[in-house]
């Protein structure tokens, strides 16, 4: 459970860093399903939406 529990800090640190980096937020939710907290695996699945800038034409 150790190595999970590191882990599991390491990938919080990563999102911190970077809100919007998919891989860490699964592996993050994958951590914390490999330690029985599915409610923790489901809210560490969830990244947030980053910001669209909307798409700018030329107008004819």
């Amino acid at each position: 459970m150790h190595a999970y529990d590191d882990a599991i800090a390491e990938y919080k640190k990563a999102i911190v860093m970077d809100p919007g980096f998919a891989l860490a937020h699964s592996n993050l939710g994958n951590a914390y399903q490999q330690k029985g907290d599915m409610a923790s695996a489901i809210r560490g699945l969830m990244v947030r939406p980053l910001p669209v800038e909307p798409v700018r034409t030329r107008s004819s």
